[in-house]
C-alpha cells in the first residue's frame, strides 16, 4: 500500500546487455508502474518513465590469421607443380557485429581461387571468426627461392563510420633445397689411337636436383706427352639448367707423335663446378676418362746402293755406297748409330777389309737430331778397294742401324740391297782378268861363240792382269837351230822382281829370271839356238794363267833366236914317231 505522498524505491531490476545493445551504442530502459486505487479498484492507475543508459564507443575491427601448407610431411614443398594449401581465418577483434562482407585478396593467388564462408546472416559478431580457403601451385622459382612468402589483404566496409577496416598478414612456406648434379664424360675412341687422329670427349651435365644451377663451368685439365693443359670446350660454361635437364658439350683432342712416343694412356679429369640459389653452396662433380694409344711399334728400313761403279777397279779405287735409313714404325727414334761391314765375296783374302764409317748427308729435316716417324735419313759409305779384295772377286756391303725407341727399347735393321725386302748385301763383284806378259831376250853371249862358251837369258815374267798370281812356274823350251832338241832343258833361276817378298807375283809386278846354257859343237853344227819359255800360275779361283814368251817385245811370242856363223877351218900336223929300240 502506497499512502498519498509515499514513495517506494524497493523495487530493483538487473539487464545483461546484449550485443545488440553494443552494437546499438546505448540501452533505452522504460518502467511502468501500476496501482489500484483503493477507492476504485476496478479503474487501475499507470505511469511510465525511461532512462537512456550510454554503451561503450563503437571500436570495430578486424584481423586474419593465415596458415600456409606444404605436401611434405613437414609441411615444405620441394618440386615446382606442388601445391600449397592456404586458410586463412578472419576475426571480429573489435566490439560491435559486422555485417558487411569482407573483401580478401593475396599477392599470389588470383581472387577466383580464394574461397570463404558465408557472412552469417546476423553478421560476424565480436570473436567470431570467418573461413577461407585458397591454393597455390609452386613453379621453379619458388623451390629456388627456398620459400612462398604471400601476404593477404583483407578489407572491410566500416560500416559504424570512419576508413574500411583491414588486415594484412604474412605466410612463408619453405622450400627444401637439394642442389646436386652428375658429370660424365665419354670419349668416342679408347683403344689404339694413332698420331693426328681426333678424341672428341662428351661431357653430359645433368641437374639431378630440384633447384636450377647457374654458371656451369668446365675445366678439364688433358694430360698428354705435352703436358697438362685445359681443353677447349665449346659452349662452356652452361649459363643454367632446370632439374631433370641435361646438356652435352664436346672437347676435341688430336693425338701426337709425342703421345705415341710417350707410350702412356691419355688421362684427363673434368672439374665441374656450378653455382646454385641464393643462400646455398656452390657444388662441384668431377669426371676421368682414359684413352690409350696405339702400342709402340718401332721399325727401320736400311737400304743400300752403289749408284755408280767406276769402270775400272784397281787396288786404291774409291767406291761411295749410299745407305738410306728410313724409320717405318709409329714412334719416334734416336739418331741411329751405324755400324758398316764388308766382306770379300770368295773370301777371306787377307789383308781383311777394314770396315768404313757411314758419313750422315741429309734427312733431319727438322733438325731435331731424331729419326722422326717417316723419316729417311741418308748417308754416304766411302771404301777403298784392296788388291785382296779384287783377288777374292770382289765385296759385299751391309750396314746395320741401331736405334733407341723412346722407351729406351732397341731398334736395329740390317740393309737390303736396294729394296726393303730383305737384308741382302750390296755387292760390287770383280771379274778376274788374269793374263801374264813373259819376255825372253839374251842378257849376254861371246861375240863368236865357242864350244864351252856360255849364253845367259833374261826372262821377264809381268802380271799385266787385275788379279795376284802365283809365283808362275817356267817351262823352258831349247832348241838347236836344225830343230834337234835339247835335253834336259835348262831351268830358270829367279832373280828380283818379289818386292815384298810374298811369293805371289802381284798385279803390275815383274819377275826376273835367267837361263843358262853351255854351248856345245852341236848347237854350232846346227847353226844356233832357239829358246822359249812358258810361264804358267794360278789366279785366286785355281784358274792357269800362262804366257809364252816373246823375243824382246811384247807384241807375240816369237822365239829368242842365237844364230852362230859357220867358221869351218883345218889344221895338219905331220910328225914322226920313232918306236923305242929293243
Amino acid at each position: 500500500t502506497l499512502a498519498p505522498g509515499e514513495s517506494d524505491n524497493t523495487c530493483t531490476f538487473s539487464y545483461v546487455v546484449q550485443q545488440s545493445d553494443i552494437d546499438n551504442g546505448e540501452v533505452l530502459n522504460e518502467a511502468t508502474a501500476t496501482g489500484e486505487p483503493a477507492n476504485d479498484p476496478s479503474n487501475p492507475l499507470s505511469f511510465s518513465d525511461d532512462i537512456t543508459i550510454d554503451g561503450p564507443d563503437a571500436e570495430p575491427s578486424i584481423g586474419v590469421a593465415k596458415l600456409g601448407t606444404g605436401p611434405l610431411a613437414d609441411g615444405n614443398f620441394d618440386t615446382a607443380g606442388q601445391v600449397l594449401s592456404y586458410v586463412y581465418t578472419i576475426a571480429n577483434l573489435g566490439n560491435v557485429t559486422l555485417t558487411e562482407t569482407p573483401t580478401l585478396t593475396d599477392d599470389k593467388i588470383p581472387a577466383g581461387n580464394i574461397s570463404c564462408d558465408p557472412m552469417p546472416a546476423a553478421g560476424l559478431a565480436p570473436t567470431e571468426t570467418l573461413e577461407c580457403t585458397a591454393t597455390y601451385t609452386v613453379d621453379q622459382d619458388d623451390v629456388d627461392a627456398g620459400s612462398v612468402t604471400n601476404i593477404a589483404d583483407v578489407t572491410m566496409v566500416n560500416e559504424y563510420g570512419g576508413a574500411d577496416l583491414e588486415a594484412i598478414v604474412t605466410e612463408t612456406v619453405e622450400s627444401n633445397r637439394t642442389p646436386s648434379f652428375t658429370v660424365t664424360k665419354e670419349a668416342d675412341v679408347t683403344t689404339g689411337l694413332m698420331v693426328d687422329e681426333d678424341i672428341t670427349y662428351t661431357y653430359t651435365i645433368e641437374n639431378t636436383g630440384n633447384t636450377r644451377l647457374f654458371n656451369i663451368t668446365l675445366d678439364d685439365q688433358h694430360t698428354s706427352a705435352a703436358g697438362t693443359s685445359a681443353l677447349t670446350i665449346a659452349g662452356n660454361p652452361i649459363a643454367s639448367l632446370d632439374p631433370d635437364s641435361s646438356v652435352q658439350l664436346t672437347a676435341t683432342y688430336t693425338v701426337t707423335q709425342a703421345d705415341i712416343d710417350a707410350g702412356v694412356a691419355l688421362t684427363n679429369t673434368v672439374t665441374v663446378d656450378a653455382e646454385t640459389p641464393p643462400g646455398l653452396d656452390p657444388i662441384e662433380e668431377t669426371a676421368s676418362e682414359s684413352v690409350d694409344v696405339e702400342a709402340a711399334d718401332g721399325s727401320l728400313e736400311v737400304i743400300k746402293t752403289i749408284p755408280s761403279i767406276p769402270a775400272t777397279l784397281m787396288d786404291g779405287t774409291t767406291l761411295t755406297f749410299t745407305v738410306t735409313v728410313e724409320n717405318t714404325g709409329n714412334v719416334t727414334l734416336d739418331a741411329p748409330v751405324l755400324t758398316d761391314t764388308v766382306t770379300q765375296i770368295n773370301g777371306p783374302i787377307a789383308p781383311a777389309p777394314t770396315n768404313p764409317s757411314a758419313s750422315y748427308v741429309s734427312g733431319d729435316t727438322n733438325t731435331d737430331d731424331l729419326l722422326d716417324v717417316d723419316e729417311t735419313w741418308t748417308y754416304e759409305v766411302e771404301y777403298d778397294l784392296t788388291q785382296a779384295d779384287i783377288d777374292a772377286g770382289g765385296i759385299q756391303n751391309s750396314v746395320t742401324a741401331v736405334a733407341d725407341d723412346p722407351q729406351g727399347g732397341s731398334v736395329s735393321d740390317t740393309s737390303d740391297n736396294g729394296a726393303g725386302d730383305g737384308d741382302d748385301p750390296t755387292p760390287v763383284a770383280i771379274a778376274p782378268a788374269g793374263s801374264l806378259e813373259v819376255l825372253k831376250t839374251i842378257r849376254s853371249v861371246p861375240a863368236t861363240p865357242m864350244v864351252d862358251d856360255t849364253i845367259i837369258y833374261e826372262i821377264t815374267v809381268e802380271n799385266d792382269c787385275n788379279v795376284t798370281l802365283t809365283a808362275p812356274v817356267l817351262v823352258d823350251t831349247l832348241t838347236r837351230a836344225d830343230g834337234s832338241s835339247i835335253t834336259p832343258a835348262p831351268s830358270a833361276i829367279y832373280e828380283s822382281g818379289d818386292g815384298n817378298g810374298n811369293s805371289s807375283l802381284d798385279v803390275g809386278e815383274t819377275w826376273v829370271y835367267r837361263v843358262e846354257h853351255t854351248i856345245t859343237q852341236d848347237d854350232i853344227d846346227a847353226g844356233g839356238l832357239n829358246n822359249t819359255v812358258t810361264a804358267n800360275a794360278n789366279d785366286p779361283n785355281g784358274t792357269t794363267v800362262s804366257d809364252v814368251s816373246d823375243n824382246g817385245s811384247s807384241d807375240g811370242d816369237d822365239q829368242t833366236s842365237l844364230t852362230i856363223a859357220e867358221d869351218p877351218s883345218l889344221e895338219a900336223t905331220n910328225s914322226m914317231t920313232t918306236p923305242p929300240s929293243a
